[in-house]
């Protein structure tokens, strides 16, 4: 099980200093960026920890994004070559070259990570989509939940919103638990796959993205103005209509400016982490027009 090791570097007080601009300008994204009902308490620049349970603390450096549960570390002169064999930690690496997470550290074992995955350590759901790439961290309390969310290694969420949990959750493979995708859990410094160690010295599966329309030539258009076409009398009313919205399409940034959260063959769930916005794309019906024509509806979280 992870026989290679390959020395990380990870010390946190020289990798911040080496990086200094980079974590600055991430913290100071976090510190400035709109959170709604925060579910984790920044403590210190890069570093968070729940509200609900001070013994979990995330720490995120241009490097990677680390999670302890209950462990007492020195943040300064931590380096993962010192952690125990059993440490209640794992330490997601991210790769700025490749924009994917590269590996997970688990304890001293080291996983590759080839896909994206769920890993459950206690109250802690860590999901991984690797496509994006973005990472959910949520803490299921007795009461609520919260959730803290990273587009590579920058925090854009930050939430116990009850809808903001269900929205912007990474990939949770409801829809392969059918097909055998099960989670893996964390628990005395191993990786866990029903209820076995883990072997492979690998983690997570190659999902293949669902075709969705709305993602590629479709036309996007508000409620108003669907509303407009159908209520449309005469042929080259709605022609009119359709020319102002494949123009007005056109220039719509959503696509380009969101993260993809999920797809399926009928919606698209997208993440506008920069004005706040989650944005629902779902195909309309309109039988006279050879185009698709998507719905686009948005969902302010505050």
């Amino acid at each position: 099980m992870a026989a290679r090791r390959k020395s990380v570097g990870v010390n946190f007080h020289l990798a911040c200093i080496a990086q200094g601009g980079v974590v600055f300008l991430i913290s100071l994204l976090a510190f400035l960026s709109p959170c709604f009902g925060q579910g984790f308490l920044r403590t210190h620049p890069g570093v968070y920890q729940s509200t609900a349970d001070l013994g979990v603390k995330i720490v995120t450096t241009p490097i990677g994004i680390l999670v302890v549960r209950g462990e007492k570390i020195d943040l300064q002169v931590f380096d993962l070559e010192s952690v125990s064999e059993d440490a209640d930690l794992l330490f997601l690496e991210y790769s700025k070259e490749s924009n994917r997470y590269s590996h997970l550290y688990v304890g001293k074992k080291e996983y590759q990570v080839i896909g994206s995955f769920t890993a459950i350590m206690d109250n802690l759901r860590l999901t991984v989509d690797n496509n994006a790439p973005y990472v959910s961290i949520v803490y299921s309390g007795e009461e609520k939940q919260a959730l803290l969310g990273f587009v590579g290694t920058e925090v854009v969420v930050n939430s116990d919103r009850e809808e903001g949990v269900a929205l912007l959750e990474a990939h949770s493979f409801k829809k392969y638990a059918l097909a055998g995708v099960q989670p893996y859990y964390v628990k005395d410094g191993e990786v866990l796959f029903r209820n076995q160690p883990l072997k492979t010295g690998r983690v997570g599966l190659a999902l293949e993205q669902p075709q969705n329309d709305c993602l590629n030539s479709a036309v996007l258009v508000s409620g108003e103005q669907l509303k407009a076409l159908h209520s449309a009398t005469s042929r080259s009313e709605v022609s009119k209509l359709f020319k102002e919205a494949v123009k007005h399409s056109r220039n719509d940034p959503t696509l380009q400016e969101s993260l993809l959260l999920r797809v399926d063959n009928r919606n698209v769930v997208l993440w506008d982490y920069q004005r706040q916005r989650v944005i629902i794309l779902q195909r309309a019906k309109f039988q006279s027009l050879s185009q698709t024509i998507c719905e686009k509806r948005e969902i302010t979280l505050q």
